[in-house]
């Protein structure tokens, strides 16, 4: 039998592909595009750029792209060019999108009220650019609702309602498909649903927040915590808790995992809670029950890149006897304060929480691409951030109009900048332990010190407020992971099996079938190269 070169190249192409996709998924997250139709180019940001002439220096070198860290939200123009610059890098390199929510712009201008019909109308503008971006059809966008998503803001009613209604048909583009039916029941019902990501192992949990937002004035908080016990049955929160928890049920049963997505993180970066406090008992409580389960958590909201642990308290800080009030898990903002503070012998870390960086220009605007390993079970495998300098992309824009000048760049690796192999629960305990040993010395097979790695955090965590970034290791920051590196091999592996099985091919031919002057060649040139 003789194996065709082409059959070879082929065989080798997909299988090769085949582990690399099979070890690999990618993903973003994007999150507070606050989208201002109103927005004028140099006009002042104490009218939120909507009229007058720029009040300060900083403001009249340029704002067409927005002004960084002003009232101001975010212009057509950055919303174009960030959706340009996705399309060009990721369109085809990512598996699925989270987009954390808050798509319309803020009411900050007393002179251009806002009305319930920009809700829409500018998150269908979003819905407008993701569906041009990403293939939505063989690219889940998994929405979740922010509180700038609603109307009045942030003040969402028990479901049914109206707003709910409007926005799902808003969003209805992106949430079609064979899970459409019963997508659209439970949203309808309460603004939160399930979609399933890589197929038969991981399954996204998008959260409607606003059930458990404190600032939520629509409703009140959820039914007291108990431990043993289980949320009640009327209570908007409570009847999404018994959602989660059933569905996290069944994704363990299945031995499948979950990504949890919302807008309204429950802490900030300074460790402010911002859930009522049973619905935050009762979430941290799940989260922490289901930790084996749920991969990892994202959020926006508070437009900054920032990290908390699911922690649950253990020896010294916690008894059997507590109050049946009480849980043993929490959530734990990781910050210049408490880094120090973690005390591994009273808190065990079991989780984490990510905060996306915001596209509207609070700080620089920036977004995360992260990876997804499946070998030998589901686990977060790395993240990447990346950001752009809106006063430098103004800058350009000044000289050179014509142009899309917002420049993205990659800010920061979890593997390479923070030497995680992986961000399970154990690697960022590890990490962290690693941290909180500052005394300076280089530990054997460690590339950097404690001291070194939590400033390489806490410049990641700023890049999108300063100027400087590392440079992007190629035009899509694509790096040689485990899975890319095991296609490679085992495709190299197969070329030369191939190449010998057709040589061998080749010789039993001649044995059999070749004439006496074909065999003379083959020898002499055998040895020849002796």
């Amino acid at each position: 039998m003789i194996v065709s070169t082409p059959l070879v190249i082929f065989t080798i192409v997909a299988l090769g592909a085949e582990v690399a996709r099979a070890e690999k998924w990618r993903f973003i997250q994007i999150t507070d595009l606050h989208l201002d139709p109103f927005y004028g180019p140099n006009t002042d940001p104490d009218t939120a750029c909507h009229r007058g002439s720029p009040s300060s220096e900083l403001s009249r070198k340029g704002s067409h792209y927005g002004v960084r860290g002003s009232r101001c939200d975010s212009p057509f123009a950055l919303l174009e060019d960030t959706f340009s610059y996705l399309r060009k890098l990721f369109a085809d390199e990512v598996d699925f999108v989270l987009w954390t929510g808050d798509s319309s712009r803020h009411d900050r201008d007393k002179r251009l009220p806002k009305d319930s019909s920009e809700v829409f109308s500018q998150n269908a503008q979003a819905v407008n650019e993701f569906v041009r971006s990403f293939n939505v059809s063989s690219t889940p966008v998994i929405p979740s609702i922010g509180n700038w998503d609603v109307w009045p803001s942030g003040a969402l009613k028990p479901g049914p309602n109206e707003e709910l209604r409007k926005l799902y048909e808003t969003w209805k583009p992106l949430l079609g498909g064979p899970q459409n039916a019963s997508i659209e029941e439970m949203f309808l019902q309460g603004g939160y649903f399930s979609r399933e990501a890589v197929p038969g192992k991981v399954t996204v949990l998008s959260l409607n927040t606003l059930y458990w937002f404190e600032e939520n004035v629509a409703i009140t908080d959820c039914s007291p915590f108990v431990t043993g016990g289980s949320p009640g049955s009327s209570h908007p929160g409570d009847i999404q808790l018994n959602w989660l928890i059933q569905s996290l049920e069944n994704l363990r049963t299945s031995n499948q995992r979950a990504i949890l997505i919302g807008h309204v993180p429950p802490v900030n970066f300074d460790e402010k809670i911002l859930f009522y406090s049973n619905c935050y008992k009762w979430f941290s409580h799940v989260s922490g029950n289901y930790s084996d389960t749920i991969l990892a958590q994202y959020y926006g909201h508070t437009n900054e890149d920032a990290l908390a642990f699911v922690a649950k308290r253990k020896g010294r800080g916690w008894r059997d006897n507590q109050p049946v009030d009480h849980t043993p898990f929490h959530f734990v903002a990781l910050n210049t304060q408490t880094v120090r503070n973690i005390d591994k012998s009273t808190l065990s870390i079991v989780g984490a929480i990510y905060t996306g960086p915001s596209v509207v220009p609070a700080y620089n605007p920036g977004f995360r691409v992260g990876s997804l390993g499946t070998t030998p079970y589901p686990y977060i495998a790395d993240h990447v951030q990346w950001y752009a300098d809106i006063d430098k992309a103004n800058r350009r824009h000044e000289r050179d109009p014509d142009s899309n000048t917002l420049k993205f760049t990659e800010a920061c690796h979890t593997h390479e900048d923070f030497a995680l192999h992986n961000l399970t629960a154990n690697a960022w305990s590890a990490w962290l332990e690693r941290v909180q040993d500052s005394d300076g010395v280089k530990r054997r097979d460690e590339p950097v010190t404690g001291t070194q790695l939590w400033k390489r955090y806490k410049r990641c965590v700023v890049v999108n407020t300063e100027k400087k970034a590392k440079k992007s290791k190629g035009k899509n920051g694509l790096h040689l992971g485990t899975g890319l590196v095991w296609g490679i091999l085992v495709a190299s592996t197969i070329m030369f099996l191939g190449a010998l099985i057709a040589f061998f091919a080749y010789v039993r031919r001649l044995d059999s079938q070749g004439s006496a002057l074909e065999r003379q060649r083959l020898l002499f040139a055998e040895q020849g190269r002796g």
